[in-house]
């Protein structure tokens, strides 16, 4: 089960035992019924696999929605590849020099940042 579906069940749990909690004894010969929630903000989980990690030569994005725009950094900040793939599935990295990168993807509008390395 997904961390925010955990969350959630957690929130209409203490906010049920509230309701419940806050019943006085005027109120005892009804039952108390839990408050509806009237809206909760869906967040998509962003599904996008890097791959091999360390990679040699390239390295595979394999997303289940397309990927708008990826730049690759260095680690010092340096913006060193960027591509606008429009595409679910792809390579990059061929021209990178060994070392540690960030690959930040936009997805449907969401960012991800994953770490990735190049070695020999």
């Amino acid at each position: 089960m997904c961390s925010i579906m955990k969350y959630l069940m957690v929130v209409f749990v203490m906010f049920s035992s509230a309701v419940f909690a806050q019943t006085n004894t005027a109120d005892k010969q009804e039952l108390a019924q839990p408050q509806e929630v009237l809206s909760v903000l869906e967040q998509e989980a962003i599904q996008i696999l890097l791959y091999p990690n360390p990679f040699k030569t390239t390295f595979t994005v394999d997303a289940g929605y397309e990927i708008s725009n990826v730049k690759i950094y260095d680690f010092m900040g340096n913006l060193v590849e960027e591509a606008n793939p429009n595409s679910i599935y792809f390579t990059m990295g061929a021209q990178l020099p060994d070392g540690v990168y960030t690959v930040v993807m936009t997805q449907k509008g969401k960012v991800k940042t994953q770490k990735i390395i190049k070695e020999k």
